[in-house]
């Protein structure tokens, strides 16, 4: 089992809290196996101003800008808007305050293997044992052992998450990693080998992904936000106007500002370096057939060319709203939502 809570009924919200965002949806389940989910409601609260808080974060040490009380101000104005809203919540963990790794272990009896993989992860998580909570996954095995994905989220994130229910008085059901959110919401549980690319405001996640079986997960500090600052800065626009650019103009934004260009393409250069790099550290590289691109940033002109062209592997940018119905008057509202929605719908898929 992969999330740290769970449970199951018929309705539900997911919430994903971002680093200067917090995105909401209320999915109900299908009726019957020949009938998809479907979105109830959803919304979006952007407040870029927390975003320069360095104290008294959410998730400490991690970076994250939202603080607690903000962020429980944020839920009720969007539930407020919700009106009726059932009770229970499936949350998002952000992959950058989890470690995820695999490890290997040699030929033994099931029953061993709890022990065996906490003894191994006390060298592949960098804090106490004692202030996580593990789970991990077995991904395959042979004649000479297995190999597991491992993920530990501490305590304190999880703890801090019970807390901004309890305020809500809203029922935490599960927690789960996010990556595992999208490989839901985006259908991606049957294909062999493929990258995960989440471009996000604070950072960038890399997954390496069998079968719907997470293998390897790394997160870069190059983000969608230091490209945006980029922009910024080289063209001296404020954030939001520099934000517009990225998405209307991408790559190449100012096609007479040598300087510019090389910054966003070396910021660029940088995300691909990693993903090679994860690829040919786990002789997968040709056996990766397509790379999966997501996040607020993934839509951003010219990237998807730009990273398929440096990596030599088709990219693609998969939309969640083929896993569940919704309607159709809000076809072309929820097209430019994509990504930023992508993770919440899979928590309300969970």
């Amino acid at each position: 089992m992969w999330s740290f809570l769970s449970s199951r009924k018929t309705s539900q919200l997911g919430i994903d809290i971002g680093t200067s965002s917090i995105k909401v949806v209320e999915i109900a389940k299908p009726e019957s196996a020949k009938t998809k989910a479907s979105l109830r409601n959803y919304g979006i609260l952007s407040s870029p101003t927390y975003v320069n808080h360095k104290t008294a974060n959410l998730i400490k040490g991690a970076g994250v800008a939202l603080l607690e009380s903000q962020v429980v101000l944020m839920m009720q104005a969007l539930l407020e808007k919700f009106g009726n809203y059932p009770s229970q919540v499936v949350m998002s963990l952000p992959a950058f305050s989890s470690f995820v790794d695999e490890v290997i272990l040699p030929p033994m009896p099931s029953e061993e293997i709890a022990s065996a993989i906490a003894f191994e992860a006390r060298s592949h998580v960098p804090v106490p044992i004692s202030e996580v909570e593990l789970t991990w996954q077995i991904t395959s095995t042979n004649d000479k052992g297995s190999v597991a994905t491992i993920i530990a989220v501490p305590k304190e994130i999880i703890f801090r998450y019970r807390s901004i229910c309890a305020q809500l008085k809203l029922s935490l059901k599960a927690l789960e990693l996010e990556t595992f959110s999208l490989i839901r919401s985006l259908n991606l549980a049957e294909e062999e080998h493929i990258v995960l690319l989440d471009l996000g405001a604070r950072n960038t996640n890399v997954a390496l992904i069998q079968k719907g079986l997470l293998r390897v997960s790394h997160n870069i500090e190059t983000s969608g936000r230091d490209i945006t600052n980029i922009i910024a800065r080289g063209l001296g626009v404020s954030v939001d106007r520099a934000e517009q650019i990225k998405f209307d103009e991408g790559l190449g934004a100012n096609q007479s500002n040598k300087a510019i260009n090389d910054s966003l393409y070396s910021a660029v250069d940088t995300i691909a370096d990693e993903v090679r790099r994860i690829l040919e550290t786990k002789g997968a590289r040709a056996q990766v057939k397509r790379l999966v691109l997501t996040g607020g940033s993934a839509s951003m002109k010219g990237l998807p060319e730009y990273l398929q062209k440096k990596l030599g592997i088709p990219i693609d940018i998969v939309s969640p709203w083929a896993t569940i119905d919704y309607n159709p008057q809000l076809e072309q509202i929820l097209k430019n939502k994509s990504e930023n929605l992508a993770v919440a719908i899979g928590l309300g898929l969970y």
